[in-house]
């Protein structure tokens, strides 16, 4: 029996046709096995890098001594009627205590981004320290408080306390040991035991209230040549008129019932033309309509 044998160059090309095929499934499965772990090999990469960027922010932001405020500038200048020292240490003391808290473990005061300057200006309040406050910062770590004039609102003084008053009569707040920075004060003459510290009722007369902030926005240091700056003395809160105590030494009477501006300009008016002295006056009453009476 005659065997038919394939020529020699045939069976190389099988031989060569299978090896071939063996080295395209070796060359997939090395491909498909190189995917599977090149997948979780870059989320692995992508969340360290967002973990790292992350603690980087958070310290940035939250840690980095670069933003903690150092530097605080307080106003150049204090009442005078005030000790002007005290006044200082204890807005210093209030300042930095409220600096050194922590909101929520990680959100210091201190912080120039997380810094709040209502929340500075209330615990100034709560510790008696009375006054028209406004803070600004300057980038990266300093704040500015200054101390602006504030026609809205007064203190009334009676029987060793004071109060808080806006302009149409109500009592916000009581003290009894203050700083007063800045607020105009309300010497009460009468006996009163306390003011009524309520929403609805007011304390005292609006009409006396709207009084007593145009006297304290006209006597300055620059009224009739100054300096007069006033002192207002008051005979409880039911007065209808008001004694204003000049520096030099003349008690001026005004009243609600006429326009405040047109009593004070009679005195205007006798005071440049020379009839009025208000170094020797004692008493000035200008409560009566189209006079002035001086005692």
């Amino acid at each position: 029996m005659t065997i038919f044998q394939q020529p020699k160059s045939y069976q190389r090309r099988v031989a060569a046709a299978k090896i071939h095929s063996c080295s395209n499934r070796t060359i997939l499965y090395d491909r498909h096995k190189r995917k599977r772990v090149s997948g979780p090999l870059i989320i692995k990469i992508i969340l360290g890098a967002f973990i790292l960027l992350t603690a980087g922010a958070i310290y940035f932001f939250f840690f980095f001594p670069g933003w903690k405020i150092t530097v605080v500038n307080l106003p150049a200048t204090l009442p005078t009627l005030l000790d002007e020292q005290g006044a200082k240490e204890r807005l210093t003391q209030e300042i930095n205590n409220y600096l050194s808290n922590d909101r929520l473990l990680v959100l210091s005061n201190s912080n120039y981004f997380f810094f709040r300057d209502n929340e500075l200006l209330d615990r100034l309040k709560i510790a008696g320290l009375y006054g028209n406050f406004k803070v600004t910062k300057d980038f990266p770590k300093t704040i500015n408080l200054s101390l602006e004039k504030n026609p809205q609102n007064f203190l009334w003084h009676a029987q060793n306390k004071y109060y808080l008053l806006n302009k149409e009569g109500f009592a916000q707040a009581s003290q009894n040991n203050f700083i007063n920075m800045g607020y105009g004060v309300i010497e009460d003459t009468a006996s009163t035991t306390e003011l009524i510290l309520d929403s609805v009722t007011p304390a005292i007369d609006p009409a006396l209230a709207t009084l007593i902030l145009e006297i304290n926005n006209y006597f300055t240091d620059e009224a009739f040549g100054g300096p007069n700056k006033a002192i207002i003395k008051i005979d409880g809160p039911k007065a209808t008129y008001v004694n204003i105590l000049l520096e030099s030494g003349a008690v001026i009477q005004v009243n609600f019932i006429e326009n405040f501006q047109n009593q004070i300009s009679k005195l205007e008016q006798a005071v440049k033309a020379g009839k009025i002295d208000l170094k020797k006056a004692q008493i000035i009453n200008l409560r009566i309509k189209d006079q002035v009476i001086v005692q």
